[in-house]
Order: structure tokens, then sequence, then C-alpha cells
């Protein structure tokens, strides 16, 4: 999976930067909902930057669906099994398939 340096949201642009720790006040990430814009760690391994991603586009959604309190469990326990499913999936158990 490669990291998008932005995406939609219901008609809202998010972006994504790769910044230094103290960015991010030495954390995997975060999710700036203000200026829409998910910084991640720069100092963290691909592996964890996708993880990191894909936890912090999670607040991204839940924001954008209206919702100010995010619980932190939630967020993280989705977020480990959309990436366990971005990274077992082949394709070849698709509906669609043959």
């Amino acid at each position: 999976m490669k990291i998008p340096k932005r995406f939609e949201l219901a008609g809202n642009t998010w972006w994504v930067k790769i910044v230094p720790a103290d960015a991010v006040s030495h954390n995997y990430g975060k999710c700036a909902l203000h200026s829409r814009t998910i910084y991640i760690n720069e100092e963290e391994t691909p592996e964890q930057k996708r993880q990191t991603f894909i936890h912090e586009l999670g607040h991204a959604i839940c924001a954008t669906m209206g919702y100010q309190d995010h619980d932190e469990q939630i967020i993280e326990g989705v977020a480990q099994l959309v990436y366990q499913f971005m990274i077992t999936k082949r394709g070849k158990h698709d509906v669609d398939s043959d």
C-alpha cells in the first residue's frame, strides 16, 4: 500500500505529510482536523508509517462524519484490522473472480 500525498473525503481535500518526530511530539502521527492534514513521523519504518496512516485516516473519517470524540481503542482496533485486510488481500478471493 502506498501512502497518498492527498485524498478526498466528502468533497474535502486532506493532505498527508511525513514530518520530523518532534512535529508529532515523538508519536507515530497525528490528525490535524482544522487543517485537514495527517502528519506521520518520518523515523518510523515503512510498515509503521502505513499503519499510522490508516489509524489517522480513521480519525479523519470520524471527523468528516461529524464525530467530535474519537475512542482511541476503537480507532486503533479498526485501523489494525483494515491494515491486515490491506496486506493480505490478493484478489483471488474477490466476489467477481472466477
